[in-house]
């Protein structure tokens, strides 16, 4: 897969929640923390293309549970604990 896919995938996501994309880019915001830890260029840029797509699953993710006010049933919770192990099949 391609950056530019990836950065589509972005886009994508950040279009679809805005509370996803000011959290999206806190995350990647903890880029520049890092550089500052002294971490390696390798582990930097992995963290720049991961931060953005940590939440790609939410293209998919349903709306019903994503935006429902309160709290979740016990079977809308475990679709949500999920969302971790549905990105890193989409990525």
């Amino acid at each position: 897969m391609s950056l530019s896919s990836l950065t589509g995938w972005n886009l994508a996501v950040d279009r679809e929640d805005r509370y996803t994309k000011r959290h999206s880019d806190l995350v990647t915001a903890a880029v520049r923390f890092a550089r500052t830890l002294g971490l390696p260029a390798a582990r930097l840029a992995a963290m720049a293309i991961a931060g953005p797509l940590h939440f790609v699953e939410k293209i998919t993710g349903p709306d019903a549970i994503r935006r429902k006010p309160g709290r979740l049933m016990a079977n809308q919770r475990a679709v949500i604990e999920r969302h971790v192990e549905f990105g890193v099949l989409m990525v």
